[in-house]
């Protein structure tokens, strides 16, 4: 009993100590060879704190803006986001498979169609970039078969022909909306050190990228 009584009696007048000596540093009573060390090592953690709290902050709230263009676009041309294009591009890939099928199931129109499904219900953004390249390459491959079927002479090739090059040119444009750039730079920041270091440590991922 007496021994667990002086060392709490021990640890209060360490506390004391220490106290004193924030106190004395405040005031400016220590001298220069007391203070400079304790300087030094409030740096050092002044700088762990912004690299380990502030950085992945940062990253973060970056990471949110590179992605609400992927969405959105920017002020100046908000119809002009990747989302918008890839829902356009999947409208245009549901006409471009219904004329195709006029002419009978296949394995590509089948595979179109789980494409087109595919982009439903996607909230990762990297996920659904993935979807849309699947998507155009099975409808690349149902206008390509439908054309050395059917040939191009009919109303319905006509309509099959008139949506792939809807599609064609809604991917052409998809891919050159200034967002790729704004996703370059950040996955090329994300990538160096440290900022690779804390994105793996808090699971900030990279954007969508070409």
């Amino acid at each position: 009993m007496s021994q667990a009584i002086a060392k709490l009696a021990e640890r209060r007048q360490e506390q004391k100590q220490i106290q004193s000596e924030i106190t004395e540093a405040a005031g400016g009573k220590l001298s220069a060879s007391e203070n400079r060390p304790r300087a030094k090592r409030i740096l050092a953690l002044a700088v762990a704190l912004s690299i380990l709290v502030l950085g992945p902050l940062k990253l973060n709230a970056r990471r949110s803006s590179v992605i609400k263009e992927f969405k959105s676009g920017t002020e100046t041309a908000y119809t002009e986001s990747a989302y918008n294009f890839i829902m356009d591009a999947k409208s245009s890939a549901v006409k471009l498979n219904g004329y195709a099928k006029t002419a009978g199931e296949t394995d590509a129109t089948r595979a179109l169609d789980a494409a087109i499904a595919r982009l439903d219900g996607i909230d990762d953004e990297n996920e659904l970039l993935k979807a849309y390249k699947s998507l155009y390459a099975a409808a690349d491959t149902v206008y390509k078969e439908y054309i050395a079927a059917s040939g191009s002479d009919s109303d319905t090739a006509k309509e099959v022909r008139y949506w792939y090059k809807n599609l064609e040119s809604t991917d052409n444009s998809l891919f050159n909306i200034a967002y790729w750039a704004s996703a370059e730079d950040f996955n090329q920041d994300r990538s160096a050190f440290p900022a690779k270091l804390l994105a793996g440590i808090t699971g900030i991922k990279a954007v969508p990228a070409k």
